[in-house]
């Protein structure tokens, strides 16, 4: 049985984004948290990073509902 490669783990910046977007979400402000995981969501693109991007986008998604 093959082993599946691990991706790289998000930088501790793009992590704090998302975990800010994910308390704004709580706290009812979806403004805020859509704008924190834009802010991720830039960054995952930027470093290449696939699984960040669609974190990212979920979380965003979840703003918008």
């Amino acid at each position: 049985m093959k082993r599946r490669e691990r991706a790289p783990t998000a930088p501790i910046e793009r992590r704090a984004l998302l975990t800010e977007a994910m308390v704004s979400l709580r706290a009812g402000a979806s403004t805020t948290a859509v704008r924190f995981a834009l802010r991720a969501l830039a960054d995952a693109r930027r470093e290449g990073d696939a699984r960040g991007e669609s974190v990212a986008l979920f979380t965003m998604a979840a703003g918008y509902r």
